[in-house]
């Protein structure tokens, strides 16, 4: 009786009736167990060959942690080597200028008495002039005498324009001749282009007979970068 119970049910007792571990791989035919077939979480990472568990898809980043404190200031890095020297930089000087000539013997209207300077001055650039002239008297005393460092633009008719207060109501006396000297620079942001420089004056009417006593007139000038 038992036998025949054995031989008609016998898949049913046997999973009933197997002790625990007594089934091995050898035991199971290829492909007869599925996925549905193990109970969820029996398996661990080692009951898989290396390499065949998927890999599972990354969770959601978490939230972001608060700052951390700022650390201490490290310490000063040793100093670096110095450099090499650049290149000498372009010499302020643009150019310079020198005229001499016979004296204009001064009159009532304001006009160059010394041989000028005729030198162009670019934007961002000033002229320095330095200008003097031997000027006496004859017979007769000279007074009256205006005296000005001068500018005007070249190849112009115009009468020059003055530079600072100038020097007045010099004077000769008679038979005698003196060297009048003056210097100044042309006015920050007097327009690029060329200008004659000098020492330029005038006298009263009464005086110009007697300015007649005049020598050689020098005039020297230097162009720079400002």
């Amino acid at each position: 009786m038992l036998a025949l119970v054995v031989a008609t049910g016998g898949t049913s007792y046997a999973a009933i009736a197997l002790p625990k571990n007594s089934v091995a791989s050898k035991q199971i035919v290829n492909n007869s167990i599925k996925s549905k077939d193990v109970k969820d979480g029996a398996l661990t990472a080692a009951d898989f060959a290396a390499g065949s568990l998927p890999a599972g898809p990354a969770g959601p980043a978490g939230p972001q942690g608060p700052q951390g404190p700022k650390g201490e200031t490290g310490a000063t890095g040793p100093i670096g080597g110095t450099g090499p020297m650049g290149p000498t930089g372009a010499s302020g000087v643009v150019s310079a200028g020198f005229a001499n000539g016979f004296v204009t013997n001064p009159t009532a209207t304001l006009a160059f008495l010394a041989a000028p300077v005729t030198a162009t001055v670019g934007a961002g650039q000033r002229a320095f002039i330095s200008s003097n002239a031997a000027m006496g008297a004859g017979a007769a005393a000279a007074g009256s005498l205006d005296l000005y460092i001068c500018y005007r633009l070249a190849g112009s008719m115009a009468a020059p324009t003055t530079i600072g207060g100038g020097l007045f109501g010099l004077s000769s006396p008679p038979s005698s001749r003196l060297t009048y000297s003056l210097s100044a620079m042309t006015p920050v942001g007097v327009a690029a282009g060329s200008y004659d420089l000098g020492l330029c004056g005038q006298t009263t009417p009464a005086q110009v007979p007697n300015w007649n006593n005049n020598e050689f007139s020098y005039t020297s000038t230097v162009v720079f970068r400002t």
